[in-house]
């Protein structure tokens, strides 16, 4: 009869002696993928290739044209494109109000006028 609860006891205990090194293992994968995903994103930031093209024309960043026009229009940037328009950079930034109000504003990038 004794060896018949060792079986039982046995049954139970070795899924969880295999559950043991295969939550370990899959935790160190996740954290495998997480390290790439992050390096993956400071590999890919639009926001430094725009600052260092500025940099090189003597122009302003995305960044600083959004900064720009979200102060002067006290409204929030919903969308931005960057466009050539008569050999010209041009930043066609959508804005949005508290109160619901959607226009788009042009900055240059070299000049930083609106239109």
């Amino acid at each position: 009869m004794r060896r018949g609860v060792n079986k039982r006891l046995a049954a139970r205990t070795l899924p969880t002696m295999l559950l043991r090194p295969l939550t370990a293992l899959l935790l160190a994968a996740q954290l495998a993928v997480a390290s790439q995903a992050v390096d993956a994103q400071t590999l890919v930031d639009p926001r430094s290739r725009s600052r260092e093209y500025a940099g090189q024309t003597g122009g302003m960043s995305m960044d600083e044209a959004v900064r720009m026009v979200e102060s002067r229009y006290r409204a929030r940037a919903v969308k931005v494109d960057e466009v050539n328009r008569g050999g010209r950079r041009i930043y066609e930034i959508r804005l949005l109000n508290a109160e619901g109000k959607v226009w788009k504003v042009r900055v240059d990038a070299e000049t930083g006028q609106t239109s």
